[in-house]
């Protein structure tokens, strides 16, 4: 005990209050001090790394503002009252601190913000996926039924077909005649067909390309078709115009 002590009657304290012996003993601090003097240019973090790298980065201003606030309290229990000078650098140092401390809570925000938006985008993106899956479920269900309807029903057969040939007609390329008419330019006209485009002897009612998938069906109609239903591709040979 010094003799300053002893005059003023003051009392050793049995060690340094925890802020001190947080920054000056404390391993984790010295690890955080170096951290300050590299790059945090870190990428593929997840959000709670991406929380604790900011409070690291910051680490020392979170120390220094604990100790100063430390000292403020510990004056006030003193009944110490500062110059007018001292007390406005002390507010100012705080000040400055408390701001910085508030800057690294923004952030942490931001980065809560952000996280909370990609995960609404990846349920967004699960959820649309979902819906095309249903929906290729409904078609694939519904092209079932229409093979169904056309190989049991002559009638469903007949009206397939009539739309069949209805859409390749609406799709082919008018006469010669009234595409002139039209006003297109003579080099298309030598893509206009001058022969039919339509096989007589095709018995499809849907459109297909070269290859063919045949599937087998259980022998019982009223039963659902198998999953595991097996399939054999078929070529088809060169159409002859």
């Amino acid at each position: 005990m010094t003799k300053l002590q002893r005059v003023a009657s003051l009392v050793n304290i049995p060690q340094v209050s925890s802020s001190i012996f947080d920054v000056t003993d404390n391993i984790r601090a010295k690890i955080y001090s170096l951290f300050t003097r590299i790059d945090f240019k870190v990428s593929n973090l997840n959000t709670q790394e991406a929380i604790a790298l900011s409070i690291i980065k910051r680490y020392l201003d979170f120390k220094a503002l604990e100790i100063w606030q430390e000292i403020q309290t510990e004056l006030e229990v003193e009944n110490v009252k500062l110059v007018e000078s001292d007390k406005k650098c002390l507010d100012v140092i705080i000040a400055k601190l408390e701001n910085k401390v508030q800057l690294v809570a923004n952030n942490q925000k931001k980065i809560l913000q952000k996280c909370l938006e990609e995960e609404i985008n990846e349920e967004c993106d699960y959820f649309q996926k979902f819906k095309d899956s249903q929906k290729q479920k409904e078609k694939s269900c519904i092209d079932f039924i229409s093979f169904v309807e056309r190989t049991s029903d002559y009638n469903c057969l007949q009206r397939a077909r009539m739309k069949q040939l209805d859409l390749i007609e609406k799709s082919r390329l008018k006469s010669r005649h009234s595409l002139q008419q039209s006003g297109i330019k003579d080099c298309y006209l030598e893509y206009v067909t001058k022969h039919t485009t339509v096989d007589k002897k095709l018995t499809t009612t849907t459109f297909s390309g070269r290859h063919v998938i045949v599937h087998s069906t259980n022998l019982d109609p009223s039963l659902k078709p198998s999953l595991d239903m097996k399939h054999q591709p078929i070529k088809l040979p060169e159409l002859m115009n």
